[in-house]
């Protein structure tokens, strides 16, 4: 030591730690032993740590991996190549912060207990030491708030993560009760005067309002790349479909009896007789659905969910095919099976993947749309216009298609067995 020559306790374990001096007794650890003390202590810091501050343990925890710390972290919106690199690199700076301030403070207790000659001693040595002293301070200070950011990282990011999901929790109600909302818009009627009484009718400007406020959501949900988001979209597409399906009423009869050619005619005169009542059969099909879309057409605000439907963006479309389950191995499809669409005006609308299966559909119209992947299976399409409608792959067993344009339209991979064709226009 400094100054007057130490005392030894002579032959005692204890004599490279204790001295005496003339200004009393000292405690000194060697170089050789400061390492291991100050690393065994390092080691001792880092797990009381982990044990007393659950962030700390939850990101060594994290090293493995587990799904449950990764999502409380926030790190499972990491790649897992990238998590374990992350919370490595989060450890080795903690235990490099905490080894400097243990390195650091046994510094200071080692000078305050005569380890420097901060008061005795030389005026050189002793201003040498204060230097020493005031600089080994500034940096524990630096030290110490550097692990204090870093000990509050885990804590910001857990906070962070509380937040998110209480905004997205929000969110996902305030989106469920804009829906709830709407869905009660679908069911508005009135009360109207007519011939003298009062009865109840649909709504049909609350009801439209209704769709389109439907249909806003729907775009919103699909956009935001969320699962709920998918979820709301795929809600609000069974919603309209249903209503659809529920509010189209009964179809009409065309009330046009058996197909008259039953066998081949076995002579002109039989020939001539065919070809006058299947020209009468035309007119009287055409009569009746020239009055099917004047008396009959869907009404407006049916009308209105139908071109909702058929205006789904790509991105609404692939949540669709993404939505896979037993039963359902090709995605979600729109569900109008069984619905009354008789001369509906859906031409240029999209409609891939739907599912029309025993839809009452005579007259309908249906040019130029996109159809593909469709089920029309056993349908009553007499009478519908299909011109350059893409019907690849769509399932047309049994559909009657009496007097329907099918120019121009696309039926590569199309079912068509045994779909009834009489008299149908595919030029």
């Amino acid at each position: 030591m400094w100054g007057n020559s130490p005392a030894r306790i002579p032959g005692k374990p204890l004599e490279k730690l204790i001295q005496i001096t003339a200004d009393g007794i000292q405690i000194v650890v060697p170089w050789a032993w400061r390492g291991p003390v100050l690393l065994a202590a390092a080691l001792a810091a880092i797990i009381l740590s982990a044990r007393m501050i659950p962030p700390v343990g939850r990101f060594f925890a994290s090293l493995g991996l587990p799904e449950t710390t990764r999502a409380e972290l926030r790190l499972d919106t990491l790649p897992k190549a990238l998590t374990r690199p992350l919370v490595a690199l989060w450890a080795a700076l903690f235990l490099a912060l905490a080894f400097g301030i243990l390195w650091d403070l046994a510094k200071l207790v080692l000078d305050v207990t005569g380890g420097a000659d901060l008061t005795h001693g030389t005026p050189d040595s002793t201003k040498e030491a204060r230097a020493d002293h005031r600089w080994t301070l500034l940096t524990l200070t630096a030290l110490t708030a550097a692990i204090s950011a870093v000990i509050a990282l885990p804590f910001t990011i857990i906070r962070i993560g509380h937040s998110r999901r209480q905004t997205r929790t929000a969110e996902e109600n305030l989106t469920t009760d804009l829906i709830n909302k709407a869905v009660e818009g679908l069911g508005a009627e009135k009360t109207v005067r007519q011939n003298g009484e009062e009865r109840t009718v649909p709504n049909l400007e609350v009801r439209i309002g209704a769709i389109y406020q439907l249909e806003r959501i729907a775009r919103i949900q699909a956009q935001s790349g969320t699962e709920q988001g998918a979820a709301d979209h795929i809600r609000i597409m069974k919603i309209l479909c249903a209503y659809i399906r529920e509010n189209t009423g009964p179809p009409v009869d065309l009330n046009l009896g058996p197909w008259p050619a039953q066998e081949e005619p076995q002579s002109d005169e039989q020939s001539e007789q065919l070809q006058a009542r299947i020209l009468e059969r035309n007119k009287l099909r055409e009569k009746r659905l020239e009055a099917l879309a004047r008396d009959h057409a869907p009404r407006t605000d049916i009308l209105t969910a139908l071109e909702v439907l058929g205006r789904r963006n790509e991105t609404q479309f692939q949540i669709e095919r993404k939505d896979t389950r037993p039963g359902q191995e090709l995605g979600y499809r729109l569900d109008l099976h069984g619905a009354n669409l008789q001369a509906a005006a859906l031409g240029h609308l999209d409609f891939r993947m739907a599912n029309f299966g025993k839809a009452s559909m005579d007259g309908v119209v249906l040019n130029s749309a996109r159809l593909n992947g469709a089920i029309f299976r056993l349908a009553k399409m007499t009478g519908a216009i299909l011109r350059k409608a893409y019907l690849d792959n769509a399932d047309l067993r049994g559909v009657q298609l009496e007097g329907a344009d099918l120019r121009e339209a696309y039926l590569v991979g199309a079912n068509l067995s045994p779909a009834s064709l009489d008299r149908r226009d595919i030029d």
